[in-house]
């Protein structure tokens, strides 16, 4: 699984580095939580059939619960499936407004289709995720089908939002800026 991510993503980075690889562009932002969301699974699927893919690739590539075991999480997501079906693939259930599962313990999250057309990475600690796609593809994907998806100055905004020190998230805006300009 590794070896197929490493061809979409650059899975030793974090953001605000660049996470995709030089071919992926079209960069848009998203708060990390959403991606729990019902609106944005409605939004995978949408990504996978215009790809022409059945099934969506999740990874874990880092967590605080399995750390010290190596171990992570990883599945192949049928595009058919419902969402309460793709929240228990997750293993995420809602519990009075939160939920419990990968969302509590995972940090950095990728999805991707087996085209590799398109990806996401997440990442808990920034509390957001980023979507790009190949270049050839990027018209098919000029109005994205994710909720609430931020340009990259929208993002930046919301950076400052949620940062409490603001020099970090100065800091962290100076590198997100200058790496994923579209």
């Amino acid at each position: 699984m590794k070896e197929r991510l490493s061809n979409i993503f650059i899975l030793n980075q974090s953001m605000p580095n660049q996470v995709f690889r030089k071919e992926y562009n079209g960069f848009l932002f998203g708060e990390y939580h959403g991606m729990y969301e019902e609106e944005f699974w409605n939004g995978l699927q949408i990504l996978a059939r215009k790809s022409g893919d059945k099934y969506i690739l999740l990874a874990e590539l880092e967590n605080d619960y399995n750390e010290r075991m190596k171990r992570y999480e990883w599945a192949k997501i049928p595009v058919d499936l419902s969402y309460e079906n793709y929240l228990d693939i997750l293993n995420a259930e809602p519990l009075e407004n939160i939920y419990i599962g990968l969302v509590d313990y995972s940090c950095k999250l990728v999805f991707t289709s087996p085209s590799l057309q398109w990806g996401i990475w997440g990442e808990r600690d920034q509390e957001l995720y980023v979507f790009a796609c190949k270049e050839n593809v990027k018209s098919q994907f000029k109005e994205s089908p994710l909720p609430d998806a931020l340009q990259l100055n929208e993002a930046l905004d919301y950076i400052y939002a949620v940062y409490h020190d603001k020099e970090a998230a100065k800091s962290f805006c100076e590198k997100l800026l200058e790496n994923y300009k579209n």
